[in-house]
């Protein structure tokens, strides 16, 4: 354990073992002098006891203050994060300085933190983020603070905890698309459903995963998206349906209009047995993100797909709906995207539209040199 002692050196660290029936303290001028030499003990804590506004007392303000924009699966997301600031909480506000990120970073890259990680992680930028926006956020209110922004570009290189993968596309293409439905049907036709309509519809997993038969209109080929499930993925904590979607949290619907893959599948389920109001359940409760999740990869894995997750097909629905219509507005409105930017974020446009348009751009090149030569003789 870590903590600051009432005066002499800055930080006294204590390790759990004993030697010779005396617990071990020692006292250290700096947080990684203190950290190196409890490296390899079973939990560490860095505590700055100091008084004034503390880095806590502005986490607790953030919760009540700063995060009314935010989604409910969103703060649940950002809350599990906050174990990770534990070193700073005590730390004044005020006295917040970029070596004090030198060493949480420092501190969070130790064997102790990293066990806490997932094996995949390779960087902390999503705890730095946090951190900066919360800090940000303090200084954009703090009409007479004195702080500056902490925040270094070396702390962006220090954030990487192994090196970084080849980086993949973010959406399939067609003949990937349908290749990887033949194997979801072949495993279940709930979850071959649900990725048509993912995709077809560009939603989130967690819109459709809401899909009520209420909301449903087959013969006009209109689904009212009114509601989103989130998983809290907390002590066993079920998944519940909240109004709106993710980023949209007044309650406000949007019409989607089906397109004719998306009608055809929703026929399809609507002809078997019904299990409630939800469209797409096992037994008539929301379904559990990791059970969608395990379905989803599966069939990635079987196919040797380089992709992962949920996610992929709303990246893979833009996509293959630009590459249709080159209609931005039109997949916008599809995505309920605020912006155009969203959109073509999602949306990337494939190899054989890029060259398609490329072909079609020096077609047009050619003809104006042959107009302009005719116009010269």
């Amino acid at each position: 354990m870590i903590g600051r002692p009432p005066r002499g050196n800055k930080y006294e660290a204590r390790k759990s073992g004993k030697i010779n029936g005396q617990r071990q303290t020692k006292t250290f001028g700096s947080l990684l002098e203190a950290r190196d030499w409890l490296s390899g003990t079973i939990t560490t804590q860095v505590v700055a006891q100091t008084e004034g506004y503390t880095i806590g007392n502005l986490l607790n303000d953030w919760q009540r203050l700063g995060w009314g924009h935010l989604s409910k699966s969103t703060r649940i997301f950002y809350l599990r994060m906050f174990d990770t600031f534990e070193p700073l909480v005590n730390l004044p506000v005020e006295d917040l300085h970029p070596k004090h990120i030198d060493e949480w970073i420092h501190l969070l890259k130790s064997p102790v933190w990293t066990s806490k990680f997932s094996t995949k992680r390779e960087t902390l930028e999503k705890e730095y983020g946090l951190l900066k926006a919360v800090v940000s956020w303090y200084i954009d209110r703090t009409d007479d603070t004195k702080l500056r922004s902490p925040f270094k570009k070396r702390h962006v290189q220090m954030l990487r905890l192994r090196p970084a993968k080849p980086k993949t596309r973010k959406a399939m293409y067609d003949e990937e698309l349908d290749a990887w439905f033949n194997e979801l049907r072949k495993d279940s036709f709930l979850f071959y459903a649900l990725a048509k309509i993912q995709v077809h519809q560009v939603l989130r997993v967690s819109e459709a995963c809401a899909f009520k038969w209420s909301n449903l209109n087959l013969k006009h080929r209109e689904y009212t998206v009114a509601e989103h499930v989130i998983w809290p993925r907390v002590n066993g904590s079920p998944p519940e349906i909240l109004p709106g979607t993710k980023t949209n949290k007044s309650g406000e619907v949007f019409k989607s209009f089906l397109q004719m893959e998306s009608v055809q599948v929703l026929t399809e389920l609507e002809q078997m047995e019904k299990k409630g109001d939800l469209i797409f359940t096992q037994d008539g409760s929301p379904l559990t993100y990791r059970v969608v999740q395990h379905a989803y990869d599966k069939a990635f894995k079987r196919l040797k797909f380089p992709f992962r997750g949920t996610h992929v097909c709303r990246h893979s629905g833009a996509t293959s709906f630009l590459d249709k219509t080159g209609d931005v507005l039109a997949l916008q409105q599809m995505g309920a995207w605020r912006t155009q930017q969203m959109a073509m974020h999602y949306g990337q446009i494939s190899a054989s539209r890029a060259r398609e348009a490329t072909l079609k751009a020096e077609k047009k090149a050619e003809h104006l040199k042959l107009v302009k030569a005719e116009n010269v003789s």
